[in-house]
């Protein structure tokens, strides 16, 4: 054993004891962390002080945090656009329905996130912000469409699926790259956008109508 001042992993004057330990994967990182290394802690509790350091946890931490912010621009964004759609439709019931249809899509990735096991990070994050701020477009026009104009669909339609599938495209090229992380967030946007014009030309048209005969009905009957 070499002396204490020739000893790499310890240091005399803060009588600090370093100890590496090596893992498979960044996954094993953190279960250790949060997992076995609590116990350790309460194990030398008053006697020693453990700390951990992995870049595995700071990127960890840093998506978290990222994370979490950016579901706070998510929740802002998406109060904003409920807004706009307000002063469009001029009402809330419909305001709030015709949210419904952007958030078809981003609860089905949600399930997707949950079966396949992926982790909530900085690149899933951001799908779902560029992908809500994209989807609220075919909203505002199927609205204006059918609520300002009394008008049917017709070519709006057409426009809206051309676009959607050229960005379903455009994405799907990001599953060329060989970085793993923009593989996920090409093929999280494109099935976000696939998903979306479905619901957006399927179930957004239905729902306006649906409750324009209700407000007929409902005017008539007064």
């Amino acid at each position: 054993i070499p002396p204490a001042n020739q000893n790499p992993f310890y240091h005399a004057e803060s009588q600090t004891i370093r100890i590496e330990v090596s893992f498979r994967n960044a996954d094993d990182i953190k279960n250790f962390y949060h997992e076995s290394l609590p116990a350790l802690q309460e194990l030398a509790a008053g006697n020693y002080e453990i700390q951990a350091a992995s870049q595995a946890l700071i990127i960890d931490s840093v998506n978290k945090s990222i994370a979490s912010s950016l579901i706070t621009s998510l929740a802002t964004s998406g109060i904003t656009i409920l807004l706009l759609v307000w002063l469009l439709t001029r009402s809330l019931p419909l305001t709030f329905m015709s949210l419904i249809p952007n958030l078809v899509p981003l609860a089905a990735v949600t399930i997707i996130f949950v079966l396949f096991g992926i982790d909530l990070n900085i690149l899933t994050a951001i799908s779902a912000v560029v992908c809500l701020g994209i989807l609220d477009d075919d909203t505002i026009h199927i609205l204006y469409r059918k609520i300002w104009l009394k008008r049917e669909l017709e070519e709006v339609s057409f426009s809206i699926f051309s676009t959607s599938i050229i960005l379903t495209t455009g994405f799907l090229f990001f599953l060329l790259s060989a970085f793993q992380p923009t593989r996920m967030f090409g093929s999280i946007c494109a099935v976000v956008f696939l998903i979306g014009v479905i619901s957006d030309l399927t179930f957004m048209p239905w729902m306006i109508d649906k409750w324009e005969t209700f407000v007929q009905r409902k005017n008539s009957q007064q």
